[in-house]
């Protein structure tokens, strides 16, 4: 039997992957206060692709982490939450322990390293579409996809293991610098303009300019990416478009997280592009235009609440 899993986080990619890995192992959730009393109570559901009711074990995040020194912890947090969670996980993790990271955006892992020395860290990034309804129902777009990388390549193929038992598609082989730039390709190219926009992951596709924008910050995100290392082309741009085709009818979680007037993920995305490329002496000025539209209306949405 796989080792025991806890799942930090409680929204759309956890309760999915908790789901799932409960199939074939002991799967314990985390979440915030209220959440986590209705989750105990009531479950949640899978819809969409994926389907079934589930009722997990659910600890409150605000009585503390008691983690079991043999489990698999995964983070499924946003990657804005990080800075909160990283001194608790600092107490809680036995030397070694295995702790998957799945937010979305770049510089992700570093982060965490910093603050987490001592832990064996896989960077594992989530290439299906999934949308949290109503607090307890995950709604499903296509088949998954997860890719792994760590700094100790056998911890990533551990996970790896555990996720194909779940029949979680998944593969290692990539370094943590790959993973995060693939997957982030997909969120430079929805995330910020799709917000900006109010519009679900197709218009992209429908809008000629919209796809002319998307051209154009995934061109500029390319050299930034070989400037970090990171060989990626034509193939990788490809590969976003299937991505955004596959769920052209999701809210992204950019764009849930505007209208709830919640912090986004634009410091790890676009910004990101941006400050990078600056350091490399690159430019970035259609990421850097994105991730100042976004950060103008996050500042009055909370302004509006």
């Amino acid at each position: 039997m796989s080792p025991p899993i806890t799942i930090i986080g409680a929204g759309a990619i956890g309760l999915y992957l908790g789901a799932h890995l409960s199939r074939v192992t002991q799967v314990s959730l985390v979440a915030r206060g209220p959440r986590a009393e209705a989750l105990a109570e009531h479950g949640f559901e899978l819809a969409g692709s994926d389907s079934g009711r589930f009722n997990l074990p659910v600890a409150s995040l605000e009585a503390g982490l008691d983690l079991d020194p043999e489990a698999i912890v995964l983070v499924a947090t946003k990657a804005t939450d990080l800075e909160k969670l990283v001194g608790p996980l600092a107490t809680a993790l036995a030397p070694g322990q295995i702790v998957g990271l799945l937010q979305n955006g770049l510089g992700v892992h570093k982060f965490v390293r910093h603050y987490l020395p001592n832990a064996t860290l896989v960077r594992a990034t989530c290439w299906v579409g999934v949308t949290l309804e109503l607090g307890h129902r995950a709604v499903v777009a296509g088949a998954p996809l997860f890719e792994m990388g760590a700094d100790q390549p056998e911890a990533a193929a551990t996970l790896t293991d555990v996720f194909n038992a779940a029949n979680l598609r998944a593969r290692a082989g990539h370094t943590v610098a790959e993973v995060e730039w693939r997957k982030a390709l997909l969120n430079l190219a929805v995330s910020g303009i799709c917000t900006i926009v109010d519009e679900r992951n197709g218009a992209i596709l429908e809008s000629p300019e919209l796809r002319a924008m998307v051209e154009d910050v995934l061109a500029e995100a390319l050299p930034v990416a070989t400037a970090e290392g990171v060989d990626l082309g034509p193939e990788d741009v490809e590969r976003v478009f299937t991505a955004i085709a596959n769920t052209r009818a999701n809210w992204n979680a950019m764009l849930q997280d505007m209208r709830r007037a919640r912090p986004t993920e634009m410091p790890y995305l676009n910004a990101a592009v941006d400050r990078l490329a600056r350091r490399h002496g690159l430019t970035a000025p259609v990421n850097a235009t994105v991730a100042r539209f976004v950060t103008h209306l996050a500042g009055r949405a909370r302004t509006a609440t």
